[in-house]
């Protein structure tokens, strides 16, 4: 049975299906442990606009001042990549630690998350 949904979800790679994806509400979903990204950014802020391009949703613009949107899937993108770690949910997350996946670039990532908005795009 195993193999069988492996081979579903390599066909679906290689003909480069989505499918959309609902968000859980049940255990184990990031607002439960969170509650609902509010996010914020502190006067550290410098509008680099590393946040926007990282953010898998679209759901940050950067122009006078950022701007978060209302599709923002909890991931915590924008918090771990911000250079100045000016953004926060709560006061508690400015005092951890960021991380970053040390093999892929911010660069990579926000070429990755481009790709995709071009993708869905009509």
């Amino acid at each position: 049975m195993k193999i069988v949904r492996l081979a579903e979800i390599a066909g679906d790679i290689l003909e480069r299906r989505s499918k959309p994806v609902k968000p859980r509400t049940g255990e184990g979903n990031a607002t439960k442990y969170f509650g609902e990204a509010k996010f914020k950014v502190t006067d550290q802020c410098t509008r680099c606009g590393t946040c926007a391009g990282g953010c898998p949703a679209g759901n940050i613009a950067v122009d006078d001042s950022v701007k978060f949107g209302n599709a923002c899937e909890n991931c915590f993108a924008c918090v771990n990549l911000c250079p100045a770690h000016a953004i926060y949910s709560s006061r508690a997350i400015l005092k951890r630690r960021q991380y970053r996946n040390p093999v892929i670039s911010v660069n990579e990532i926000a070429a990755v998350n481009e790709r995709r908005e071009n993708l869905s795009q009509p």
